[in-house]
């Protein structure tokens, strides 16, 4: 649904937000130079309301507000979104939650049916994608526990001392407040560091599933973040057979 947050100071982005079984996510509409996005796992949401602002505390204005709070330092923290309808939200907020179906399930039901349109697996590829959330750089310890809760998810197990063998000192040139995106920025710093943490987990992976990296252009996909994604062999080849996906200029890596 389309929505508004607030990224930064004086800063309002227009985008959509999703509510799946496991995510409450926030993307700017692609093409917006922002790095800003929100990513809330949804068993770490307190609670959410729909509400309206008011003036004098009686006359209700402006569009329809949802709040989300989420864990923080001392109190929950609120996250606040303008929506520009509220009804789906209300039916959504109201509406117990149906069992959850895997997303490798319904990725290989839509591969089994042949489906061919993009936008439709984005969703589902998300669930099934390294990592999910943002951080700086040059701050590990937010990367290492990013990636520590992405294999948790993604019911990867690994050595626990893996990512401390894994080199994230990337130099950069410029700060993630600069917004740029080519070599030596903070965007490009993050992918080198992904590329690393997945191609070490790839050599020491079993079963018959690695991390693959495709070109970025999903339907959809949060603006400027690289698509890595926990596949088999054979959903890779399919997915790129039926055009899901398109494979990124360098062919992936430590995938064996």
């Amino acid at each position: 649904m389309c929505a508004h947050f607030a990224g930064g100071p004086s800063q309002t982005l227009r985008g959509r937000i999703w509510l799946t079984q496991t995510l409450l996510a926030f993307r700017p509409i692609a093409g917006m130079p922002h790095p800003q996005v929100a990513t809330v796992q949804r068993r770490l949401i307190e609670r959410m309301e729909l509400s309206r602002r008011s003036l004098l505390g009686h006359i209700r204005y402006g569009r329809p507000l949802l709040e989300v709070w989420v864990p923080s330092v001392g109190a929950p923290l609120p996250l606040t979104f303008d929506l520009d309808d509220a009804e789906g939200w209300r039916v959504l907020l109201r509406a117990p939650s149906p069992p959850p179906r895997a997303p490798r399930v319904r990725l290989r039901e839509a591969l089994d049916a042949g489906l061919r349109q993009r936008g439709r697996h984005t969703s589902t590829l998300e669930q099934l994608s390294f990592p999910r959330g943002y951080w700086h750089s040059e701050v590990h310890e937010d990367l290492v526990e990013l990636a520590e809760d992405t294999f948790h998810e993604l019911g990867v197990d690994l050595p626990p001392d893996l990512l401390a063998s894994v080199d994230l000192e990337v130099e950069t040139l410029s700060g993630p407040e600069d917004y740029e995106t080519g070599p030596g920025s903070d965007s490009w710093a993050r992918r080198e560091q992904i590329r690393r943490i997945c191609s070490a987990a790839n050599a020491v992976l079993s079963g018959d599933r690695r991390f693959y990296a495709f070109a970025e252009d999903l339907p959809e996909w949060a603006f400027d973040e690289p698509v890595w994604l926990l596949l088999s062999a054979e959903e890779r080849d399919r997915m790129l057979e039926l055009g899901v996906v398109r494979a990124p200029e360098d062919t992936h890596v430590g995938a064996g």
